[in-house]
């Protein structure tokens, strides 16, 4: 069981770090799906060891690499906050199509939160996707 929290926990914060780059992209117009990440500041096409979840902040002092502008914390506090998530769903649920519903459902929410803190809004298209899951889920109940 502790090996499974453990990758439950890896799995939420590299999935943190892409919510919060998706967030980030869709608050700002940008696809989230297509295109490298880079730096906010000066564009830097950011590389693999930029892109580490919670250790990347870490080593390199919540700065750019290649600008030194300051990172804000709330890339890892995001990161660690859903590896969290992901570790205690799996506690509650177990490997079971409730995780996967559920896990679907906070990774639509915590999104959906972190587009809001960012603009003050919630764009209709990303209500979507959390209605459809939804209604799959329920569709496969027995």
């Amino acid at each position: 069981m502790i090996y499974c929290c453990v990758l439950a926990g890896v799995f939420g914060a590299v999935l943190g770090s892409f919510l919060n780059c998706a967030a980030w992209r869709i608050a700002h117009g940008e696809s989230f799906v297509k295109g490298r990440s880079h730096c906010t500041s000066c564009g830097h096409v950011l590389g693999f060891l930029d892109l580490i979840p919670v250790f990347s902040w870490i080593f390199l002092g919540g700065r750019c690499r290649y600008c030194k502008t300051k990172i804000s914390p709330r890339y890892m506090l995001t990161e660690l906050f859903f590896a969290l998530v992901s570790v205690l769903t799996l506690l509650r649920f177990d490997l079971s199509p409730e995780f996967v519903r559920n896990m679907v459902l906070a990774c639509c929410l915590f999104c959906l939160s972190l587009v809001d803190l960012e603009i003050f809004e919630i764009p209709n298209g990303c209500l979507l996707i959390p209605v459809i899951a939804w209604f799959v889920a329920i569709l496969l109940r027995k």
